[in-house]
């Protein structure tokens, strides 16, 4: 708490920023408004929580110079595409790729946003790359998850084998 309220005139000041506050000296585990984003998002207020998720980007970006965590950019990037701009979806995705094109959640996300823009050649290709990696493991949760990667990729032979 002392260091936080020894950081405070620095903020105020403009010489810090909100988001370097939030994530280095206090240290909290997510910030201010990619809470906001998450709480608007859970009531169903899309074009705030993409407002909000948005910013909390810019946030880690820009002010704390860290990388958004991976819940951060795919929930910002499904808000896009509920809101009917999968251009928009995958330019989200596609700026952290480096970070975590290797991460099932993103991978599975990006492939139904290729498939909404069209691309299905592109999503069936990371859909089945998904399937493979994940095919050895024969656990409902596994199965499920690989059926609705193939829905997801409209491959409905694919989710009936499952």
């Amino acid at each position: 708490a002392h260091t936080s309220v020894k950081a405070l005139p620095d903020v105020i000041s403009g010489a810090s920023s909100e988001g370097m506050l939030w994530l280095r000296v206090v240290r909290a585990s997510a910030l201010p408004t990619e809470q906001l984003a998450a709480l608007y998002r859970a009531g169903g207020e899309l074009g705030e929580a993409m407002r909000y998720a948005e910013l909390a980007i810019k946030q880690y970006d820009n002010e704390a110079q860290l990388m958004p965590p991976r819940r951060l950019v795919t929930d910002a990037a499904e808000i896009a595409l509920r809101l009917n701009d999968a251009k928009k979806s995958l330019d989200i995705l596609d700026r952290y790729r480096s970070a975590y094109e290797t991460d099932r959640e993103y991978a599975a996300l990006k492939a139904r946003v290729l498939t909404a823009l069209n691309r299905g050649a592109e999503a069936a290709k990371i859909s089945q790359s998904l399937i493979a990696a994940s095919a050895g493991d024969q656990s409902l949760e596994s199965r499920t998850w690989q059926a609705r990667q193939a829905l997801d990729v409209e491959d409905f032979d694919r989710a009936n084998e499952l």
